[in-house]
Protein backbone atom coordinates (compact mmCIF):
# COMPACT_ATOMS: atom_id res chain seq x y z
CA UNK A 1 0.00 0.00 0.00
CA UNK A 2 2.71 2.19 0.93
CA UNK A 3 4.84 1.70 -2.16
CA UNK A 4 2.12 2.18 -4.20
CA UNK A 5 0.90 5.92 -2.10
CA UNK A 6 4.53 6.76 -3.12
CA UNK A 7 4.28 6.06 -7.01
CA UNK A 8 0.96 7.66 -7.05
CA UNK A 9 2.93 10.87 -5.35
CA UNK A 10 5.74 10.65 -7.74
CA UNK A 11 3.25 10.89 -10.52
CA UNK A 12 0.94 13.55 -8.93
CA UNK A 13 4.64 15.64 -7.97
CA UNK A 14 5.39 15.35 -11.86
CA UNK A 15 1.56 16.20 -12.86
CA UNK A 16 1.58 19.61 -10.75
CA UNK A 17 5.21 20.25 -11.98
CA UNK A 18 4.23 20.48 -15.79
CA UNK A 19 0.90 22.46 -14.50
CA UNK A 20 2.93 24.90 -13.05
CA UNK A 21 5.50 24.98 -16.05
CA UNK A 22 2.31 25.27 -18.42
CA UNK A 23 1.11 28.29 -15.85
CA UNK A 24 4.47 30.27 -16.12
CA UNK A 25 4.66 29.55 -20.03
CA UNK A 26 0.78 31.34 -19.94
CA UNK A 27 2.23 33.89 -18.05
CA UNK A 28 5.14 34.75 -20.75
CA UNK A 29 2.31 34.25 -23.70
CA UNK A 30 0.22 37.14 -21.70
CA UNK A 31 3.70 39.37 -21.66
CA UNK A 32 3.90 38.39 -25.62
CA UNK A 33 0.34 39.41 -26.17
CA UNK A 34 -0.02 42.49 -24.48
CA UNK A 35 3.55 43.61 -26.31
CA UNK A 36 1.48 42.54 -29.65
CA UNK A 37 -1.03 44.62 -28.93
CA UNK A 38 0.22 47.34 -27.66
CA UNK A 39 2.96 47.15 -31.57
CA UNK A 40 -0.74 47.05 -33.04
CA UNK A 41 0.25 43.71 -34.50
CA UNK A 42 -3.05 42.25 -32.79
CA UNK A 43 -6.31 43.59 -32.55
CA UNK A 44 -8.26 44.60 -29.43
CA UNK A 45 -11.20 41.70 -30.55
CA UNK A 46 -7.81 38.96 -31.21
CA UNK A 47 -6.38 39.93 -27.86
CA UNK A 48 -9.23 39.68 -25.69
CA UNK A 49 -10.41 36.06 -27.02
CA UNK A 50 -6.80 35.01 -26.82
CA UNK A 51 -6.56 36.18 -23.32
CA UNK A 52 -9.61 35.04 -22.15
CA UNK A 53 -8.62 31.51 -23.78
CA UNK A 54 -5.29 31.63 -21.80
CA UNK A 55 -6.93 32.43 -18.11
CA UNK A 56 -9.44 29.67 -18.72
CA UNK A 57 -6.28 27.30 -19.23
CA UNK A 58 -4.36 28.41 -16.34
CA UNK A 59 -7.49 28.66 -14.02
CA UNK A 60 -8.25 24.74 -14.85
CA UNK A 61 -3.98 24.46 -13.88
CA UNK A 62 -4.29 26.05 -10.98
CA UNK A 63 -7.63 23.66 -10.09
CA UNK A 64 -6.02 20.60 -10.68
CA UNK A 65 -2.62 21.79 -8.89
CA UNK A 66 -5.10 22.83 -5.97
CA UNK A 67 -6.77 18.77 -6.24
CA UNK A 68 -2.97 17.30 -6.78
CA UNK A 69 -2.06 18.80 -3.66
CA UNK A 70 -5.29 17.46 -1.73
CA UNK A 71 -4.29 14.12 -2.81
CA UNK A 72 -0.98 14.27 -2.10
CA UNK A 73 -1.70 15.46 1.91
CA UNK A 74 -4.54 12.48 1.85
CA UNK A 75 -1.60 10.01 0.80
CA UNK A 76 1.19 11.23 3.35
CA UNK A 77 -1.54 11.39 6.04
CA UNK A 78 -2.78 7.66 5.45
CA UNK A 79 1.07 6.76 5.03
CA UNK A 80 1.69 8.44 8.46
CA UNK A 81 -1.14 6.54 10.05
CA UNK A 82 0.15 3.48 8.89
CA UNK A 83 3.49 3.55 10.32
CA UNK A 84 1.57 4.51 13.62
CA UNK A 85 -0.21 1.53 13.00
CA UNK A 86 2.53 -0.65 12.69
CA UNK A 87 4.61 0.61 15.29
CA UNK A 88 1.25 -0.06 17.38
CA UNK A 89 1.21 -3.38 16.48
CA UNK A 90 4.84 -4.49 16.97
CA UNK A 91 4.76 -3.11 20.40
CA UNK A 92 2.09 -5.18 21.33
CA UNK A 93 3.43 -8.41 19.40
CA UNK A 94 6.53 -7.92 21.94
CA UNK A 95 4.21 -8.63 24.69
Amino acid sequence: MELRSCGDSDVLCKERAKLEASNAEIDRLFMSLYEDKSKGILTEQRFVSMTVQLENEQAQNKARIREILGEISSADRQSKDIRLFMEQIKQYATI
